[in-house]
C-alpha cells in the first residue's frame, strides 16, 4: 500500500478517517485511506483495523489483548486511541471483524 494523504499527528489521521479522507502519520504506521465508493480505511501498518462507511458508520477491530485479538502494542495503542477518540464507533471482536465484508481478509 501506498501513503497517501498527508503527514499528520495520529490524532490527525484519526481526524481525517472520521472525515472521510486520506492521511498518514509521520512514521506510517497509522494511516487513512480513502476511496473513490466512499469508504475509508484505517490501517495500522499495513492491518486493516477499521472502516469508515459511506453512511459515516465508524468501525473498528478491537486487536487488543482484553479481546483476544492482540497483534502489538502499536496496533493495540492505534485501536484504543481510535475508541477514545471517535463518536459511538461499532467496535468487533477480532473474529467477527475478520469475517464481515469491511474486513480485506475474508477466512473463506
Amino acid at each position: 500500500m501506498t501513503p497517501n494523504g498527508p503527514r499528520r499527528s495520529n490524532d490527525g489521521v484519526l481526524e481525517a478517517w472520521k472525515n472521510g479522507v486520506s492521511a498518514r502519520n509521520h512514521r506510517l504506521s497509522l494511516k487513512s485511506v480513502a476511496y473513490d465508493d466512499g469508504y475509508t480505511d484505517l490501517y495500522s501498518y499495513d492491518l486493516k483495523i477499521g472502516s469508515r462507511t459511506p453512511a459515516g458508520v465508524l468501525v473498528l477491530a478491537n486487536y487488543t489483548a482484553p479481546a483476544n485479538g492482540f497483534k502489538s502494542m502499536t496496533t493495540s495503542q492505534h485501536v484504543c486511541l481510535a475508541k477514545d477518540t471517535t463518536d459511538n464507533p461499532v467496535i468487533m471482536n477480532p473474529l467477527v471483524w475478520e469475517s464481515s465484508p469491511l474486513s480485506d481478509d475474508l477466512p473463506f
